[in-house]
């Protein structure tokens, strides 16, 4: 069984923003963007069989998700967005913030 996997971000590189949008014209287009990343949650997903990382700002609230299919694509792309090196991840949730139940 996967234990989930948490680290708390060092740094928003700034290469990739999420935001909440929709399709116009066949395009996306964003319409909100979501709270900064403070921690972020790496959770197997049983039905993919894949990975996602999901993020956090500093009160708990949620800023987004990405799938990825291995566990080592998901710590990447944290190192990607955030320069959260291998070490920095636990699995010892946060005492920081209040992460919702299922995260």
């Amino acid at each position: 069984m996967f234990m989930k996997l948490y680290a708390k971000v060092k740094r928003i590189t700034g290469i990739t923003k999420h935001s909440i949008g929709t399709i116009i014209n066949d395009q996306p287009v964003p319409i909100e963007e979501l709270p900064l990343a403070t921690w972020v949650v790496i959770s197997y997903d049983e039905e993919s069989g894949g990975f996602y990382l999901f993020r956090y700002d500093k009160e708990g609230n949620f800023g987004g998700d990405t799938w990825h299919e291995t566990l080592e694509e998901a710590k990447g792309q944290g190192k990607f967005e955030y320069e959260i090196d291998e070490s920095d991840w636990s699995p010892n949730p946060p005492t920081e913030i209040n992460l919702p139940d299922d995260s």
